[in-house]
Formats: C-alpha cells, sequence, structure tokens
C-alpha cells in the first residue's frame, strides 16, 4: 500500500488519533500506528477514540470513524508493561505485538446502538456522559465503542469520545 503523498502529515494524524487524548495523552507505539495506518488506507479520519492499559501485557484498543463512514477498530497485546511510544524508541527494535481485532465495517451496516449508562454531565445543564455505548450489525455481531464518559472526571477531556459518538449517530442516522 502506498502512502499519500505527504507521508509527515499522515503520519502525524495517525500518531494524533492513535493517542489516548489530544493533548497530554500516552503516545501509540509504532507498530499499533502501522496497524492502523493498514486499516485506514486513503481514508479521512474524522473522529477517533485510544485506550491503553499498561498493566501485565500491554492492550491498545484504537476505535475510529471515517469521512467515508467506516468504523475501524484494532485492539492489539505486547508482551510487555507500559508499552507505548517512549518504550518503542528505547528498543533496538520493536516490540511485535498480536493483533486481537483488526477491521473495517460499514456504519451502514449498523442496525441498533445500545447505551448501557448515561448521566448529566458534571457542572452542567445541556450535557449528557455516556458509557457502555455498543452498535449492532445485521448480521448480530456486538462492538463496544470504548467510550466510557461516566468514569470519567470533570477535567478529563470528552471532546473526541462526543466526536466519535456524533459521528456514529450521523452516518447510522440513530
Amino acid at each position: 500500500m502506498k502512502i499519500p503523498d505527504g507521508a509527515d502529515e499522515y503520519w502525524q494524524k495517525i500518531a494524533a488519533h492513535t493517542a489516548t487524548s489530544d493533548d497530554t495523552g500516552i503516545r501509540a507505539p509504532w507498530p499499533v500506528q502501522v496497524q492502523v495506518a493498514a486499516l485506514v488506507g486513503h481514508n479521512a479520519i474524522d473522529a477517533s477514540v485510544a485506550s491503553f492499559n499498561g498493566t501485565g501485557p500491554s492492550m491498545w484498543t484504537v476505535t475510529l470513524v471515517t469521512a467515508s463512514a467506516r468504523l475501524i477498530r484494532l485492539r492489539m497485546q505486547f508482551d510487555a508493561e507500559q508499552y507505548d511510544l517512549e518504550q518503542d524508541r528505547l528498543l533496538s527494535e520493536p516490540l511485535d505485538g498480536s493483533v486481537d481485532e483488526s477491521w473495517v465495517r460499514r456504519l451502514s451496516d449498523v442496525e441498533r446502538i445500545d447505551i448501557r449508562s448515561s448521566r448529566m454531565r458534571p457542572r452542567t445543564r445541556d450535557a449528557l456522559d455516556v458509557a457502555g455505548v455498543h452498535l449492532i450489525f445485521r448480521e448480530g455481531d456486538v462492538v463496544d465503542l470504548g467510550v466510557d464518559q461516566v468514569a470519567m472526571t470533570m477535567y478529563d477531556d470528552r471532546r473526541r469520545s462526543d466526536g466519535i459518538v456524533d459521528l456514529v449517530r450521523h452516518h447510522t442516522g440513530l
């Protein structure tokens, strides 16, 4: 697969969308970024959420929505604790990760959205926090978007999780 013209800008966007937050997030190791790029291809990314669990084997989960109404999911595990881009750069060879999930689906195939928890956003009267957001596809597959705003504190940035939920609703009409 050929990287689009402007490779530096392309990789900056991939890095931003695989980090756990926009400003101070943990940055995904290079193998996660490469796998996401393989799934994204030439599509523009409109929204994303990424999560990282570094206790025990490190687990990265990245969910993206593209401008072409595609849902992309990657779950990748590394046999090292706290394995992120900084750890990746310290090694002469990046660790090979094992891919648990790696796919692209059309959002037009979503039949239903389940939201299993919600509350008023702290210190606001005009926003809700949601958690347990699941997409149910026509063939019966269930995908957890990985959005848990209910567990966030009032200081956490909700822009990315708001963005992905809003775009999923827009592209599915639900």
